[in-house]
């Protein structure tokens, strides 16, 4: 099991952590990439899976996640983020599909379902997303 939050110890962060479980229990194949970003989109934490991306972990850590997504799908992509973080609830975003470009440059058709996690004063602080392939990752 990944430890994927790092205020762990507090109510706050073993919920998130419970959460973060959960999705990584969720995502037994190998052809799920789960990402852990904060709230202005930064990568956090990227699983081994992004190899089948033409990435390492090490290559994405640190870069923001808009920065793979396709620029027609770029603006789209920010409003479904900025949503999840929003403090008044509003109506998840239906369409969740973006395109994320590869390590070879071309575009994948990637679903994913964000799971928002709060910080140790319970803000929403990061989320972690399980994105899998549509079709073969080639």
């Amino acid at each position: 099991m990944a430890d994927l939050v790092s205020d762990r110890g507090s109510a706050a962060g073993d919920a998130a952590q419970a959460r973060a479980d959960t999705a990584w229990d969720q995502s037994p194949s190998d052809d799920e990439v789960i990402v852990r970003a904060d709230s202005s989109g930064v990568i956090l934490f990227v699983s081994p899976a992004c190899r089948r991306l033409g990435y390492e972990p090490e290559d994405l850590v640190g870069r923001l996640g808009v920065e793979l997504v396709h620029p027609d799908d770029r603006e789209r992509f920010l409003r479904n983020t900025a949503s999840l973080f929003e403090t008044t609830p509003s109506q998840r975003p239906a369409y969740r599909v973006h395109r994320y470009r590869r390590g070879d440059g071309v575009f994948v058709w990637l679903p994913g379902n964000p799971i928002v996690l709060p910080g140790p004063d319970g803000r929403k602080t990061e989320l972690i997303n399980i994105l899998r392939p549509i079709r073969d990752w080639a």
